[in-house]
């Protein structure tokens, strides 16, 4: 890896003085340094930016990139400075998550620990009184704090009660059972970790497992039986609920590999379990039930079988998909491919260092007398590609004429929407809106959005709601959860694609044509025409219409700006307006006043704790208030769709163009 000699600074911070100076776009100026991959460099480059910029919109990010930054080097006095000034520059009674957020990382970097334990509890303060179902998060971070300040009794405590409740992912049971050990309950500690493992942990709670095996059980026949017993109980307890469910087959049968406990017959429950996946499973699932069969048969030492399982789901791989890449880079040096394992290990370790995958890259290093150098270079020329993804152009010929609906439930707060958000960029791009349409409907999840609304929870709350950010539904059905970094963001890309292609394939039941206009009253007039194409008996079809904003400029603390195809107004609700497919022709016509629609935006963020959609405690003001819509940067998007399976038969979109003639 090349590094800039020091002496070089001056000249850099120079020049990046002037280039700031020069910018009259601060996004484009602080994209420009996202781009340094120097971590001394960029920290100046953004020293000279937050000088540069002192009220910019992108003036928490900053700090938040120059907090991070400065932790990753183990710089104390850095990471105070900048978490400090993080935090403050969100309101007061708004800090919850931030404190959180500076606080956790603090601790995982063993920094400042004093100063996180006062963040921590202002976090938990501000739970208690305003935000209640953000408690157990804030308390794990508590309890982390204080272990790592050496008081392993108070993190116990405090750990039991964000655990309950909390008992499914993965991190509460894994240091549910670091905090039992240090305070004398191996036992307990050894059925959590265990438990962890079986929800997915990254490698810690297996390799703590092993490391406290065999103090509770000395002897190597003693410690199987009682490694047998914790697994076995485990599963039975696992599987009492949904039994012939696949996941939970194939994730059993997983946990039961990665403990070494009876693989035949996990392979057989594993692959039992694919077999009986349905026509339409979704794609992460699939890609799960592949991974945790391959995984039993690398472990039975069938290599060729695992790698044909596992190639068949490789272009969908994210990073962090540990399992998958660890499963992988394993196959490959079973097989002697040296170069094409280290090369798995390396995938699994851009976004997260994986403690499973790290160790064997290291194990396969030491193995074949290779420098630590090799495995960071790949790393740093990985990251370096997945961060100058270009997708380019659709050139394949949509024939059915489908346009594919995709509705993103995002948050300017959501640090994992940034995956997310900046795929679907890339799929406007990609995409017309005639193959593809997109709309984000933003959430106070985890903090307050100013570009929510009513109308974008009550959308939440007709795909039941329950659910987190980021949640895609394309045409209505397949359902995809999660994001990431932005080394994500090529993965996000490839899988979103996947699943619009398998749309586009679907012929559509209605066609829709229209014109939407503004005229001088601001007033939007839209006008429809449906053509049943295939006739729809259901009595539950629905026209709905939703007005976005093409871009939106505003930057949370996830950074991403702009926001493009915000909603901003239903115009017959979440519901729509119900219709009937049985005639020839259905006309459909409404207007949209703008000045009432930017009223009752202003309304609603002058007090957001007074609509349903509030979910963030206290309300302490905004950072900004995006509450002004753009008449010249307007879409019309319609679609019909059935309101009790929640299918979309078609969508079109309209430019609202400045007068109706104009269209």
């Amino acid at each position: 890896m090349t590094h800039t000699p020091r002496f070089f600074l001056p000249m850099l911070i120079f020049f990046v003085v002037a280039f700031l100076a020069a910018q009259s776009d601060e996004l484009t100026a602080y994209k420009n340094i996202s781009t340094i991959t120097d971590q001394h460099q960029r920290i100046e480059a953004l020293q000279a930016f937050v000088a540069h910029y002192p009220s910019g919109t992108m003036l928490a990010r900053a700090y938040s990139d120059l907090f991070r930054l400065n932790t990753d080097a183990g710089n104390e006095e850095g990471a105070l400075k900048y978490g400090k000034l993080y935090i403050e520059t969100y309101p007061e009674q708004s800090r919850m998550n931030v404190y959180n957020s500076v606080a956790y990382t603090l601790a995982e970097k063993k920094l400042g620990l004093k100063t996180a334990a006062v963040y921590a509890q202002k976090a938990v303060d501000l739970a208690r009184n305003a935000s209640p179902r953000s408690l157990k998060m804030i308390l794990d971070t508590q309890a982390f704090v204080l272990y790592n300040l050496g008081d392993a009794d108070s993190a116990l405590v405090l750990e039991r009660q964000a655990y309950e409740g909390n008992e499914d992912d993965p991190n509460y049971p894994y240091f549910l059972s670091m905090y039992e050990e240090a305070t004398g309950h191996r036992m307990d500690a050894l059925k959590h970790a265990a438990s962890a493992v079986l929800y997915g942990d990254a490698g810690n709670a297996l390799i703590k497992f092993n490391e406290w095996l065999p103090k509770e059980a000395p002897a190597p026949a003693d410690q199987k039986a009682l490694k047998t017993k914790i697994v076995n109980e485990i599963v039975d307890t696992f599987l009492k609920n949904e039994p012939d469910e696949p996941a939970i087959q194939s994730d059993a049968a997983a946990f039961m590999a990665k403990m070494d406990v009876d693989l035949p017959k996990a392979e057989t429950m594993a692959s039992g379990a694919l077999i009986a996946a349905k026509d339409g499973t979704p794609v992460n699932q699939m890609m799960k039930l592949k991974t945790n069969l391959a995984m039993i048969e690398m472990a039975l030492g069938e290599s060729d079988k695992a790698l044909n399982v596992l190639q068949t789901m490789k272009e969908l791989a994210s990073p962090y998909d540990g399992d998958y890449w660890y499963t992988l880079g394993k196959v490959y040096e079973h097989m002697h491919q040296t170069d094409n394992a280290l090369n798995s290990y390396v995938q699994g370790l851009v976004a997260y260092e994986f403690p499973n995958v790290m160790s064997a890259a290291n194990n396969l290093l030491t193995k074949e007398s290779m420098d630590q150098s090799v495995l960071t270079d790949r790393i740093t020329r990985a990251k370096d590609a997945l961060m100058n993804f270009e997708p380019g152009k659709n050139s394949e010929k949509n024939v059915t004429g489908r346009t594919v609906l995709t509705e993103l439930f995002t948050g300017a707060e959501c640090n994992p929407c940034i995956a997310a958000d900046r795929a679907f960029d890339d799929l406007a791009e990609y995409y017309t809106r005639k193959d593809l349409i997109i709309l984000e409907y933003h959430l106070h999840i985890p903090g307050p959005d100013p570009m929510t609304n009513p109308d974008t929870y009550a959308r939440y709350v007709y795909y039941g709601g329950n659910f987190g950010t980021p949640t895609v539904f394309f045409n209505g059905g397949d359902k995809l959860v999660g994001g990431g970094s932005v080394y994500v963001v090529p993965n996000r890309f490839m899988v979103y694609k996947h699943i619009i292609t398998k749309h586009e394939q679907q012929a559509p039941a209605v066609a829709i044509t229209g014109t939407a206009g503004l005229n001088g009253n601001n007033v939007i007039s839209v006008v429809l025409d449906l053509k049943p194409v295939t006739p729809k008996t259901s009595k539950n079809l629905s026209l709905h219409v939703a007005l976005a904003e093409k871009t939106i400029a505003y930057t949370g603390a996830n950074g991403i700006n702009p926001h493009r195809f915000v909603v901003r107004h239903l115009v017959n609700g979440a519901e729509g307006a119900a219709i009937q497919l049985d005639k020839k022709d259905i006309p459909y016509s409404a207007t949209i006043d703008l000045t009432e629609v930017q009223k009752g935006i202003k309304e609603y963020l002058d007090d957001p704790t007074k609509d349903k959609s509030w979910r963030a405690g206290s309300f302490g003001g905004w950072k900004a208030r995006p509450d002004t819509i753009d008449p010249g940067n307007l879409a019309v998007v319609a679609w019909v769709q059935d309101n009790a399976t929640k299918e979309i038969l078609q969508s079109y979109y309209i430019d609202v163009a400045k007068d109706m003639s104009a269209q």
